[in-house]
């Protein structure tokens, strides 16, 4: 992949050999991203002061109605049960308990940024050859930036239909730039840089 800087552009010219199908996206409704959401509605997480004795946290917390259970491997969060209460009250109850430093619902976090889109495992080994998976873990690019694809054409699948800006066809001198390629590479290459991630349908974009 050669790119340089035109204008302010950013141009892509890319010569890639995935399967003809990952161009081909189906009309989907988009699926949101996964936030982080509480796995237990009986459970927090608190995490005890430096030095502070299983036992004393223990004690400390059957005095607020509250049951300790297991420890985190190598960290000093602790499973809590709320027996009974909503995780905001058992954390309510807590107040500034002199054992612990903080609590929180016990939330389910994702580790890694990996989409949902059906082809992008097929492509894996493209998006880890420039690290792509790293790089979505730190940001997911911006609309501030164009891209500029030199390829065969872009049809206007749902996954690129919202992204595209007009073109120009610079063989035939005109603006039809719709993907004449029997293979749709054009397509392909502009999906890779921009489709539409996270969506449950075609491959992910880059950006």
């Amino acid at each position: 992949m050669v790119e340089s800087r035109l204008g302010g552009v950013l141009v892509l010219a890319c010569l890639v050999s995935l399967a003809p199908s990952a161009a081909a996206a189906t009309h989907a409704s988009e699926r949101p991203q996964h936030p982080a959401r509480p796995a237990s509605s009986s459970r927090i997480v608190v995490r005890g002061r430096p030095g502070i004795t299983t036992a004393s946290l223990r004690k400390a917390l059957l005095a607020r109605g509250l049951s300790l259970g297991s420890r985190i491997p190598h960290t000093r969060l602790f499973a809590v049960r709320t027996n009974g209460r909503s995780p905001a009250s058992a954390i309510g109850a807590l107040g500034r308990s002199a054992l612990v430093t903080g609590a929180t619902p016990d939330y389910v976090r994702h580790a890694f940024d990996t989409p949902n889109d059906p082809y992008f495992e097929s492509a894996e080994s493209y998006f880890d050859t420039i690290r792509v998976p790293q790089a979505w873990d730190l940001s997911h690019g911006s609309r501030a930036i164009t891209i500029a694809v030199v390829d065969t054409g872009v049809a206007p699948v749902g996954d690129l239909a919202r992204q595209l800006q007009p073109g120009r066809n610079v063989v035939a001198d005109n603006t039809d730039t719709r993907d004449d390629s029997t293979v749709s590479h054009g397509t392909l290459v502009a999906g890779i840089a921009a489709a539409t991630t996270n969506n449950g349908i075609g491959i992910a974009g880059v950006a």
